[in-house]
């Protein structure tokens, strides 16, 4: 492969990727960038006449020196997602050693622990087509009620 030929597959890859990686930014950095800015600013939603004023790190400040009940969130907050975490590995770990060991029937157990992943997008399917039904679906009354069909 050419030289030339490598610089135009980058080009065209490059501009593939350019509309996902805009709104990409566009909807995780800019409230990302926002929220960082924010953060050293003084708003109070219930008085908006007072407007946005700059306290630089005075908000970072009194959150982490003068506030004792956000140490105690923190603290449970890492607690909880341990544990959660920590129960939830050991519950599946359990499972999948029980479902690999010689068992009877499985792969009767093995079909009704992949049924939660399946049914969400069965139902979803059947509801489109509930939706989309000519005779009875919803969005054909609607339409004709507008006067559009």
């Amino acid at each position: 492969m050419s030289i030339g030929k490598k610089r135009s597959d980058k080009r065209l890859y490059f501009l593939l990727i350019l509309p996902s990686a805009t709104i990409l930014i566009l909807t995780i950095g800019y409230p990302l960038i926002n929220g960082i800015i924010l953060g050293f600013h003084y708003y109070r939603l219930t008085d908006p006449a007072r407007g946005v004023v700059f306290n630089g790190l005075q908000n970072f400040r009194m959150l982490l020196l003068g506030n004792r009940i956000f140490w105690i969130s923190l603290y449970r907050t890492f607690l909880y997602c341990l544990g959660s975490t920590g129960v939830s590995f050991l519950f599946g770990f359990l499972i999948a050693l029980l479902l690999y060991g010689p068992i009877r029937n499985r792969s009767l157990f093995r079909s009704l622990f992949l049924l939660p992943w399946v049914i969400p997008s069965t139902v979803v399917a059947l509801l489109w087509l509930w939706i989309f039904n000519p005779q009875y679906g919803i969005l054909n009354f609607l339409l004709k009620d507008l006067g559009l069909i």
